[in-house]
């Protein structure tokens, strides 16, 4: 699978594998910048694992692809700097935060991009473990703010 820009990653399951292996479907969906944002069957699956109650997190221009499956209108969300305008003007219910490299709301997340990594994994660290236990590692990693 080709990612954006150049990236390749060589998947585990293809999409209906996943869907027979896990009928419950996924608890988080990892959604990176991809080449094409517009894939109708990748755009089918994240709407079905948002609609199984999975949270979607947008990374960086993964935000794009996450905004044309449906899941940013009338939520508040980030992305890369660089493609702010564009998803602006494709989803404008979508109220877009820019002081922010990790916003959350009503299970979809969306990043800026690679500063976010820390505080995006903190907050999937607090979300299947608790608050102490990502505190704990914050603390560990010297981060006073996440």
């Amino acid at each position: 699978v080709t990612l954006y820009p150049a990236l390749k990653v060589e998947p585990q399951a293809t999409i209906a594998q996943f869907d027979t292996q896990h009928p419950q479907g996924a608890d988080y969906v990892i959604v990176p910048a991809m080449s094409r944002d517009d894939d109708p069957e990748a755009l089918r699956w994240i709407r079905s694992q948002a609609a199984r109650g999975a949270m979607i997190i947008g990374v960086c221009a993964g935000a794009k692809v996450v905004g044309a499956a449906g899941l940013l209108d009338g939520k508040r969300a980030t992305t890369h700097w660089y493609y702010l305008g564009e998803l602006r003007d494709r989803h404008p219910s979508t109220r877009y935060v820019a002081d922010r490299r990790l916003v959350v709301d009503k299970g979809v997340a969306t990043t800026t991009g690679i500063t976010a990594s820390m505080p995006m994994a903190l907050t999937l660290i607090e979300a299947i473990g608790g608050r102490d236990k990502a505190e704990a590692v914050a603390r560990d990693l010297g981060l006073t703010q996440w």
